[in-house]
Parts: C-alpha cells; sequence; structure tokens
C-alpha cells in the first residue's frame, strides 16, 4: 500500500534566550539528516547509554529522515545558526487521550 507523504508544517518560531542568542524551532526536513547525525554524535557516551535506540547509526537517522509522517510524530528541531542544539518528537494517539500524558 502507497501513502502519500504529509506535507511538512509550517510551524517555526524563534525564541530568545536571556544571553541574547536566536534559538529558531521548526519541524525536521529531510535535508536535515546530516545536521542531525552530527548533533547525535556530540552527545556523550555516559548520557547517549540512557537513550532507547543508538542515534549516533547513520541507518537510523537515515530512516528517521526519510520515514516521516508528519500525522503521527511531529519532529522539532532547535537550531542556533545552522547547527542543531536540540531535537523532540511529539507524537499523536490516533485513539484520543485515555490518560493523562505529558
Amino acid at each position: 500500500m502507497t501513502t502519500t507523504p504529509s506535507a511538512i508544517p509550517s510551524f517555526s518560531c524563534c525564541y530568545t534566550t536571556p544571553l541574547g542568542e536566536a534559538i529558531d524551532i521548526r519541524a525536521m526536513r529531510s535535508t536535515d539528516e546530516k545536521a542531525l547525525l552530527n548533533l547525535h554524535r556530540r552527545i556523550p557516551p555516559d548520557d547517549s547509554r540512557h537513550l532507547r535506540d543508538d542515534v549516533t547509526s547513520s541507518d537510523l537517522v537515515t530512516r528517521r529522515a526519510t520515514d516521516m509522517d508528519y500525522d503521527r510524530v511531529l519532529p522539532l528541531l532547535a537550531f542556533v545558526g545552522d547547527t542543531i542544539v536540540a531535537d523532540a518528537t511529539l507524537h499523536r494517539d490516533r485513539d484520543g487521550a485515555h490518560r493523562p500524558v505529558g
């Protein structure tokens, strides 16, 4: 079954830190693959061992960058200039909320 990929959300915002540094937040695009891999490879080994997946795997990051379904999961990236400094995902429960979730 072939599905039509959902459109990239136009969501974006800019946050200015108390020190005046601009942080741009927007939905991930497939072209962000290399920068996302660079972010993950900067994670100290002691911190990355707490993650569920090996985020330093180029295969995993390629899969995440090419198999996006924005109607199911919205990947968000935070940039300082052209460098990704954080990533997060918002997951949509198609069955509706059954319990409080944060």
